[in-house]
């Protein structure tokens, strides 16, 4: 699905279709607005116990697939923290968590927010480092 909404801009635009490209717009900015899922700098500013789950689930690639169990989450921590369920249920709470299954088999799975195509040119960093290397030139 990379670049499906470069392709839907580029129909729209073709097609010069504004009711169409208006629901698109709706609809982009739904998106854009949508405050669940879990960026990087979010990563980056939990503590505790609810970075250490969130990075253990990250770099479990079966986990990231699938979501893992309770069990499995204790098995694969190499000491569980006490606040532990707590820790989940907030998690979930933000929407960096999705629960999958019924109790007592839930399943925990990370939420990311989904990635913004780029709008910068394939060339941008080569540009920015001839620009560089003109300044230092200088």
């Amino acid at each position: 699905m990379s670049g499906l909404y470069e392709r839907v801009e580029s129909h729209l635009a073709k097609k010069q279709n504004k009711d169409l490209a208006s629901l698109y717009e709706r609809l982009n900015q739904q998106l854009d607005d949508e405050t669940t899922g879990l960026t990087p700098v979010d990563l980056m500013s939990l503590k505790g116990t609810q970075k250490k789950v969130m990075l253990m689930l990250i770099r479990d690639g079966n986990a990231i697939l699938q979501g893992i169990t309770l069990e499995e989450m204790k098995q694969k921590l190499s000491e569980v923290p006490d606040d532990l369920i707590e820790s989940l249920k907030v998690l979930a709470e933000n929407g960096w968590l999705i629960l999958l299954g019924e109790p007592p088999r839930i399943r925990y799975r990370v939420f990311m927010k989904r990635k913004r195509g780029s709008t910068l040119g394939p060339g941008i960093w080569a540009a920015i480092t001839r620009r560089l290397n003109q300044q230092h030139d200088d």
